[in-house]
């Protein structure tokens, strides 16, 4: 995972993945297949992992910007785990979407985050009109991928975490609006 985070998939070679797990060629492919297969996997371990951090946090909240703020913070943990920073995902697979499998499930993973807010948001406003939640939920997630490219690109931790603590406050002021 941390060799395809590192260099994407076009730029981690077999060997790299060798070097970083420690396992031969050989061993590789009987365990995976091919590199598509082993970053698929990756692909789907990071995803996982994140969902399971950052998806419970998304229900904490009592408003919307509290949800996403307690979200967002989540996300930023696993943005800063490791050697390399940002999103496995987010970072990674846009560079990889040449490839239709890896598309099909970035478009995939985008899908089901937009889904997950929108539903929070449409629980916590209590709200018929899923339109305004569904637009909330796409520029949340559209600030989590830019979280994720401003983490990979070098700013800090602390900034991070202000510009989400400002696009919750936004986002949740426009739902309350639409209320």
């Amino acid at each position: 995972m941390e060799a395809f985070r590192q260099k994407g998939y076009d730029g981690t070679s077999l060997d790299d993945i060798s070097a970083a797990t420690g396992l031969t060629r050989p061993s590789l492919y009987a365990a995976f297949g091919d590199k598509l297969a082993m970053y698929l996997a990756a692909l789907a371990a990071f995803a996982d992992r994140t969902r399971n951090a950052a998806h419970p946090a998304l229900q904490k909240g009592a408003t919307a910007e509290e949800a996403l703020s307690r979200f967002f913070t989540e996300m930023l943990r696993a943005y800063f785990a490791g050697r390399e920073r940002g999103c496995l995902v987010f970072g990674t697979a846009p560079g990889a979407a040449h490839l239709s499998e890896v598309q099909g499930e970035l478009q995939r993973y985008v899908r089901q985050t937009d889904r997950a807010m929108q539903d929070r948001f449409v629980e916590l406003l209590g709200k018929q009109d899923k339109q305004s939640a569904r637009a909330a939920a796409e520029a949340a997630t559209n600030t989590l991928i830019g979280l994720s490219v401003r983490a990979r690109a070098g700013t800090s931790h602390h900034e991070l975490r202000q510009m989400a603590r400002r696009a919750s406050r936004l986002i949740g002021k426009a739902l309350e609006a639409q209320h």
